[in-house]
């Protein structure tokens, strides 16, 4: 159970437990936890939409309903808290979502849905003075809008101006396309005869069969493939900020596709530490994995998928996908 008091806001939203009661049950203690009073509190129950206090004991909710029948779960160490004609709702459960690989920090270069361009090519600017990643000082980062540009296709020539001898790894705002640079093409080893599968498009110039700078779906591995390791510390600060993020929306519950072992390794252990304080269902998605070819590669991803389930608040049994990151 999670409760966010949001200061100063109009509501505190509440992840429900498995079932609470008007009356002290046989394996919980009568005295609460904490005891919230005074709320317009909205159940999402038909029969009784709407209360004043809830009481918690022992992480679960035990108590909803008035703040009079409140008072028999008050006891000296109860926490009270007064939501002052505030609104109490169930949390939120987003059902597709693609946070939980962190999110952008002070180290990214963050251009999410700035608009219009000239806005993006200003905030690229102030990108130069990043310190980067790796002894190339890669740029990484992303977030652009694919509305902004024609066929929703950046040209590299902005990022080779800004960046001439660093490399660039910006995602789009839907994470299927990425822009990049002529020194990141040209790390990767991307030249005007590299083809990728038919999941995958290189954009390039119709007349010299030049990379433009934009790639799709699966032409972004060949980038991601020479981009340095994100140390564990960088990923877990990613994702502890991610899951700030979320409870900054009253979002408490996410379903979350296409992780593979590199980006599932530090949810778990943040689950295992007790540190994962929202609840997930992720997808284990083994990337360029083909559907219907069975080899020694599944059973070791079954193996791997065992050994990620069963964390409190973490599961990841979710159906298999194949999903490009």
């Amino acid at each position: 159970m999670i409760a966010t008091k949001l200061a100063g806001a109009c509501y505190v939203v509440l992840l429900t437990a498995a079932g609470c009661d008007s009356t002290p049950e046989t394996d919980i203690a009568a005295v609460a936890d904490r005891v919230y009073l005074g709320g317009a509190i909205y159940t999402v129950d038909a029969e009784r939409s709407w209360a004043e206090a809830v009481a918690i004991s022992s992480g679960r909710i035990v108590f909803v309903g008035s703040d009079n029948e409140a008072q028999a779960w008050v006891g000296e160490q109860t926490e009270l808290i007064d939501l002052d004609g505030r609104m109490m709702l169930p949390g939120f459960h987003d059902s597709h979502t693609h946070i939980l690989i962190g999110v952008f920090s002070d180290e990214n270069c963050d251009v999410l849905r700035i608009e219009p361009r000239e806005a993006v090519e200003a905030a690229l600017a102030e990108c130069t003075g990043l310190k980067g990643f790796g002894e190339e000082r890669w740029i990484i980062g992303g977030g652009w809008g694919e509305w902004l540009f024609p066929l929703g296709n950046p040209d590299k020539a902005l990022l080779d101006e800004l960046f001439p001898h660093r490399p660039v790894y910006l995602e789009s705002s839907y994470g299927h396309s990425a822009w990049v640079n002529s020194r990141a093409l040209e790390i990767a080893g991307v030249h005007d005869e590299t083809t990728v599968g038919k999941d995958g498009i290189i954009v390039r110039d119709p007349e010299t069969g030049e990379a433009t700078g934009t790639l799709h779906d699966s032409a972004m591995l060949l980038i991601r493939s020479v981009i340095p390791k994100m140390t564990m510390d960088y990923r877990l600060r990613s994702i502890r900020a991610a899951i700030q993020e979320l409870h900054s929306f009253g979002i408490t519950a996410v379903i979350e596709p296409g992780l593979d072992e590199e980006l599932i390794t530090p949810l778990v252990l943040l689950a295992d530490a007790g540190d994962f304080d929202v609840r997930a269902l992720t997808s284990l998605s083994p990337i360029n994995w083909q559907p219907g070819v069975f080899d020694d590669g599944v059973f070791e991803f079954l193996e791997q998928r065992g050994r990620s389930h069963g964390a409190r608040r973490f599961r990841s049994d979710a159906r298999y996908e194949r999903h490009v990151r």
